[in-house]
């Protein structure tokens, strides 16, 4: 235990001059731990005696709790954010790899259409080509069959009339 000497507020019981090692008159005897020296001769402007007990507290109002219980459980609480971090991480990276695998699959899918689209225009063209030539091919042996159709007129007509003659 480590003794200090301090101005306490009547009123409130907050400490209101800095800590003295030497009694003096007006001051008021406190006992602290040793660990929380540092603490203390830091922030004594944050510390008050409890008027129930008579024991120096920290107001925790704007100090940082530095005893080995808060931290300790800080140390728990970041290791388990860090792990879920790392959790989090990890399927993240699961899924961009999945994404990137998906990627590929599309890409090489895309490339295989593009293909099939090329050869199925480049078979469109040869069928256009085809269609014009038998267009033409139709044309020509539609003529062809009028000037039949013509020419057996004429034959049938003829053979009437040789027909008559006998």
């Amino acid at each position: 235990m480590i003794t200090f000497y301090v101005q306490l507020d009547p009123d409130t019981g907050y400490v209101t001059s800095a800590p003295q090692t030497e009694p003096t008159d007006g001051l008021t005897e406190i006992y602290l731990l040793k660990q929380s020296e540092q603490s203390f001769l830091k922030q004594w402007s944050h510390y008050y005696q409890d008027k129930t007990t008579g024991v120096i507290k920290p107001d925790q109002s704007g100090m940082m709790d530095i005893s080995y219980d808060f931290l300790l459980h800080a140390n728990q609480e970041l290791q388990a954010t860090w792990i879920q971090t790392n959790k989090d991480l990890e399927s993240a990276q699961s899924d961009a790899d999945a994404a990137k695998t998906d990627a590929a699959t599309a890409k090489e899918s895309l490339t295989k259409a593009n293909a099939t689209i090329e050869s199925l225009q480049q078979m469109a063209g040869q069928l256009t080509a085809q269609s014009v030539t038998y267009q033409s091919t139709i044309k020509d042996l539609q003529s062809l069959a009028g000037q039949l159709t013509a020419q057996i007129v004429h034959l049938q007509a003829v053979g009437a009339t040789d027909t008559t003659k006998e």
